[in-house]
This record gives structure tokens, sequence and C-alpha cells, in this order.
């Protein structure tokens, strides 16, 4: 119980907030809607793949591996995040495009 509590807390600070806010945020205004589908898309079908080998990814290394490995993905996640996301707090979107569009190697 307490590993699956620390599961749900660090993907909660990490990836979810994170994911549904910048998903939009770094498409061009021209583009958004369908680049916003296609990576929504592959966000749930990455999502449903893993719920279908999760149970064979516990059955072969156990629950303890499993919720330690999305732990570990989610820490990674947020250390990119923190270092290679800039913070987008109070600008439009056109500012936001601006900004990628003047820093694209970031």
């Amino acid at each position: 119980m307490l590993v699956l509590g620390v599961y749900m807390a660090c993907i909660a600070l990490s990836i979810c907030a994170v994911i549904w806010v910048l998903t939009p945020e770094i498409f061009p205004n021209r583009i958004r809607g369908r680049a916003v589908s296609i990576a929504v898309f592959a966000n749930w079908t990455v999502n449903a793949a893993t719920a279908f080998l999760f149970p064979w990814f516990v059955a072969r290394f156990g629950m303890h591996a499993v919720f330690l490995s999305f732990s570990a993905i989610c820490f990674v996640a947020t250390l990119f995040f923190w270092k290679f996301v800039p913070e987008t707090k109070g600008k439009s979107l056109e500012e936001i495009e601006a900004y990628w569009l003047t820093h694209p190697n970031k």
C-alpha cells in the first residue's frame, strides 16, 4: 500500500500535471488541433499498452519492481521537465510559440 501511495504521489507531481498542460503549448497555432489530437492518441495508446502489459510485468518481476520502475520513470520525467521545459504561467499561447521560435534548441 505504501509503494502504491508513493507511485501515485510521484506521478501526480510529475507526468500527469505537466503532460496535459504541455501538450497543447508545444505546437504552433496553425497545427495545434491536429497535433494535440495525435499526441493525445499516442499518450492513450501507451497507457493502454501499459495496462495490458501490467499483469505480465507483475508476474515476471513482482509488484515492487513494477512500481519502482514506474516511479523511476516519473523521476526522470520530472528532471527532464525541470531542466528543459520553460515556465509558461501567465503567458499567452502566442508568447509561448514565439519563445519556441527564438529558442529552438531548448
